[in-house]
């Protein structure tokens, strides 16, 4: 298969600085017609040197409009870390965890055309901010032009 032609990548939540006084950040939904499967990326670049938690929430609809759900966990399916990967997080106590510069992927199998990736109010004590962002990229393309 010819990744190039049969796949379709939308940027979602864009990649920028997030802090938790600046609330929860809704993405830019992504209409799925004419795909048969969507990878959602959500990754980071710094954290910061705080302890804070960026929580990404994939959503759903049948309208462009709306009303957007979120996702049932039974239809966001994990490819890279555990169930809670739709975290990443910085931490300096009371264990070490650096989650800058990471990729965590999941397959949406639900069947809404609309989703979008949506972050939360980032938490935790520290009141600085991290860059994160998400991708959706859309596959097995029913109107796509593979080349040989």
């Amino acid at each position: 298969m010819d990744l190039i032609h049969n796949t379709k990548h939308y940027v979602s939540l864009p990649a920028a600085v997030y802090a938790k006084s600046g609330g929860p950040v809704t993405g830019t939904p992504v209409d799925r017609f004419g795909s048969e499967r969507a990878l959602i990326q959500f990754f980071s670049a710094a954290l910061g040197t705080q302890v804070n938690v960026y929580t990404l929430e994939l959503v759903e609809a049948d309208l462009i409009g709306g009303p957007y759900t979120a996702v049932d966990d039974a239809y966001m399916i994990p490819i890279s870390g555990a169930e809670a990967a739709a975290q990443l997080e910085y931490h300096t106590s009371p264990s070490t965890l650096d989650e800058s510069n990471t990729i965590k992927l999941f397959e949406y199998v639900g069947s809404k055309r609309f989703i979008g990736a949506n972050l939360i109010t980032p938490t935790g004590a520290g009141t600085g901010s991290g860059i994160v962002g998400a991708i959706i990229i859309l596959a097995g393309l029913r109107n796509s032009v593979e080349t040989p």
